[in-house]
């Protein structure tokens, strides 16, 4: 059972990992897609998919409030990948928010918008309007080389073995009795392992592709140290 508990484990880390690079890469480029710092913070509302398949079309999104007492009308521009870094597609806004409302605009991407034929890069800048400043985000979004099945869908058969195979794995290796001090230091590993893979997860979430990097490098760290050790002493 120890063994089956490790393959499980295993599976769940391997799929997790899969996962946080593919996001992480994509909004990693995306942050040197047009970087600049003219702008006086980021926008955290703007969303993309994580990934599309070969043969679907999908749009990136962003939400604009406005708390003030009066109407605005921040204008907003966004440029995504058009085949090439250098080629973008360009989509002006001027919305009229009214006090305490807020307005929603999406932007279509393809496949054939990805840049190195895998990435599709995106960003975002919203011009201020008083109380708000002026505010940039990007983000990217992977095209997987092959279609037929929606990219959310190929997210979510990674999340559910992810979250499954670790929770599993680490059931089953701690079982009912009592662990041998080199079986409950193996344990204490994976609990790093399921919970930097789970802050890795969480850095998808909220958009922070260095989050997910580090994530990512303690991993990887980790697990090498676990395995050198696990398997040297057998």
């Amino acid at each position: 059972m120890k063994r089956w508990s490790l393959v499980l484990f295993s599976v769940g880390i391997v799929c997790g990992l899969i996962l946080i690079t593919l996001a992480t890469w994509a909004d990693q480029e995306a942050s040197l897609f047009e970087s600049t710092s003219a702008y006086d913070t980021n926008l955290p509302t703007l969303r993309c998919p994580i990934m599309i398949a070969h043969d679907e079309n999908s749009a990136i999104t962003v939400t604009l409030k406005n708390p003030s007492t009066y109407p605005v009308s921040p204008l907003t521009t966004a440029h995504i990948t058009s085949g090439f870094v250098m080629l973008i597609n360009s989509f002006e806004e001027l919305p009229s928010i009214l006090p305490g409302g807020k307005a929603t605009y999406s932007w279509p991407i393809v496949p054939a918008d990805a840049a190195y034929k895998t990435l599709i890069l995106a960003r975002v800048f919203v011009e201020s309007s008083y109380p708000n400043p002026s505010r940039t985000g990007s983000c990217g979004v992977y095209v997987l080389p092959f279609g037929g099945i929606p990219g959310r869908a190929v997210a979510t058969l990674l999340l559910i073995p992810c979250l499954a195979g670790m929770s599993l794995g680490l059931y089953f290796w701690r079982g009912k009795g009592a662990l041998s001090s080199r079986q409950s230091s193996l344990f204490a590993g994976m609990l790093a392992l399921a919970g930097l893979t789970i802050v890795g997860l969480l850095s998808i979430l909220i958009g922070s592709w260095p989050l997910g990097l580090a994530s990512l490098i303690l991993v990887l760290l980790i697990a090498i140290a676990l395995v050198t050790r696990y398997w040297g002493e057998n």
